[in-house]
């Protein structure tokens, strides 16, 4: 079997990515779609941040774990999110781990 000669771990680079957005001033409300438990991307926003981290999830049980976010609200985005139209201009869905034999909600 043959490695490529650098393996990037994507997942750390979504994370760096998503949380270095909500430090810029383009977004007020971010939608984390799939919250679950924990906001991995939260922790990254800055105090002078106006971003506004809304995470949802099928399941208030996972939700109430989640101490990331500044709110949390129970949606099933496979059918509709609670926002009026153009109230979020975008929502980062929650990739689990691939070692995850869990679904990814996206």
């Amino acid at each position: 079997m043959h490695r490529l000669p650098h393996r990037r771990n994507l997942w750390n680079e979504y994370v760096e990515f998503v949380g270095a957005k909500l430090n810029g001033d383009e977004f007020e409300l971010v939608v984390d779609v799939g919250g679950g438990r924990a906001c991995p991307f939260a922790r990254h926003r800055q105090s002078t941040s106006r971003a506004k981290i809304v995470a949802t999830d099928v399941s208030w049980d996972e939700l109430t774990y989640n101490t990331d976010v500044d709110e949390r609200v129970v949606a099933d985005a496979s059918r509709s999110l609670p926002f009026a139209d153009g109230e979020v201009r975008t929502a980062w869905p929650f990739m689990y781990s691939l070692r995850s034999s869990r679904p990814t909600p996206c």
